[in-house]
């Protein structure tokens, strides 16, 4: 290998490890939130996909975003129900809306 790929290889390397440290250091913090709600709360303000329609997107299905944030699907799933119902977000399917009173955590 030449010198310029020998570098190439070795910034993607480098990218690679650095995206995956963060997104490690993302999921501890959100782990370390105390309740279900806080780290639903947490999920959304810091790592769900923003939309043009002021949005907020999970990629996940309720079992696989449940299973990231540490807990059974159905208590999320409650959890999301009572948010909704406490006036915290609005929610149709993956897509989110926060209200301007939810916590920011």
């Amino acid at each position: 290998l030449d010198c310029e790929t020998r570098t190439r290889l070795l910034q993607n390397l480098l990218g690679i490890i650095s995206d995956k440290y963060f997104a490690l250091d993302r999921r501890i913090e959100l782990l370390m939130q105390h309740s279900l709600r806080a780290r639903v709360l947490h999920y959304l303000t810091h790592d769900a996909q923003r939309t043009p329609d002021d949005s907020l997107l999970v990629p996940f299905t309720r079992a696989a975003w449940a299973q990231y944030l540490g807990c059974d699907r159905t208590a999320l799933c409650r959890e999301l129900g009572r948010m909704q119902k406490d006036g915290v977000l609005r929610m149709e399917k993956r897509r989110f809306w926060l209200t301007p009173s939810a916590p920011r955590s």
